[in-house]
């Protein structure tokens, strides 16, 4: 799910669009309690990561698949990473998009992990459902232009669900913070079924681990990290995409510029979190959220008498 402005930078994303909502919908304990305008774009990632990687292939990228990097060894000259194939690839930098799960660095990675209370877990399903049933069952209103994707959140329970309508896929999930997760697969079959899809097919269900704190050094001499891999995620919703995206490109021009310059040392690479530093300052915020929500679970202060002011005041967070 990403806001529309994303057209604005990325224009040839249009014919990869799987669904535009125009409204989201909050639910409390399975009642619904606030609506509001909020335009979205929702794409299938595996489509949106193939066109992407298509494109950096044009531009000139030597692309290599199914090439798992097991080992980095950063040297004067250069960075050369290791494959599972045992292939070596050499070149003057490295851009660690590895994602969440992503072994490389670890030690310096750790560092940033280890100030967490909470990590976030989340189960995801993206199933077949006919178009015509999903905005049936999610109360679209095709003639006056109301559709939607739902967030529903729960008394008692640190997290979040969404149902996000695709072109023939449901993308359904459930979030919560690691000392809720033991119990997590039951929630998620309830919340299936409450939210009137439990009938969809469950093969593809997958467990991730969300990191949602930033590394307090986002580069090391002769690297950069962006996406997950840097923690660049929203800790209150799970979302990374348009984070990934915009940190890609603001390394892509940090390397170049290393590049051009030869140099690739502080001086040069903490220019990445200069011109970063809006992102960082709006992810800092809501991991700070995450632990206030987590504060006052814990507290037994989620009550919906309070709780539904300060979502409605506080809707867009979600967004």
């Amino acid at each position: 799910m990403i806001d529309e402005s994303i057209l604005e930078m990325y224009p040839e994303l249009e014919p990869l669009v799987a669904r535009r909502t125009r409204f989201t919908r909050l639910f409390l304990n399975y009642r619904e309690f606030n609506e509001h305008e909020n335009p979205n774009l929702l794409f299938k990632r595996s489509t949106m990561d193939e066109h992407l990687a298509r494109r950096a292939e044009r531009a000139g990228a030597d692309l290599r698949e199914d090439h798992a990097v097991t080992a980095v060894d950063i040297h004067a000259g250069g960075v050369a990473v290791t494959c599972a194939s045992g292939d070596t690839f050499a070149g003057k930098m490295l851009v660690d998009a590895s994602g969440a799960k992503g072994g490389l660095f670890h030690d310096h990675k750790r560092q940033g992990q280890d100030r967490l209370d909470y990590k976030v877990v989340s189960l995801v399903l993206e199933a077949p459902c006919p178009n015509e049933v999903m905005e049936d069952r999610m109360g679209f209103d095709l003639d006056r232009g109301r559709t939607y994707y739902h967030v529903h959140l729960m008394t008692g329970f640190v997290g979040y669900g969404w149902l996000f309508p695709k072109d023939g896929v449901m993308n359904i999930g459930l979030g919560t913070i690691t000392p809720h997760g033991h119990r997590l697969r039951e929630l998620f079959g309830e919340f299936l079924k409450r939210t009137g899809f439990g009938d969809l097919d469950r093969s593809s269900l997958s467990a991730g681990l969300i990191p949602v704190v930033l590394l307090s050094q986002l580069w090391l001499p002769r690297v950069l990290f962006v996406g997950d891999a840097g923690g660049f995620v929203n800790a209150l919703t799970g979302g990374g995409l348009i984070y990934g995206m915009c940190s890609g490109e603001i390394a892509a021009a940090t390397a170049r510029e290393a590049v051009r310059a030869d140099d690739f040392s502080g001086r040069t690479l903490r220019e990445f979190e200069t011109r970063s530093a809006r992102i960082r300052r709006e992810l800092n915020f809501r991991t700070t959220a995450l632990y206030f929500l987590a504060g006052a679970v814990r507290r037994g202060l989620d009550q919906p008498f309070l709780v539904k002011p300060f979502l409605r005041a506080f809707a867009g967070a979600f967004d």
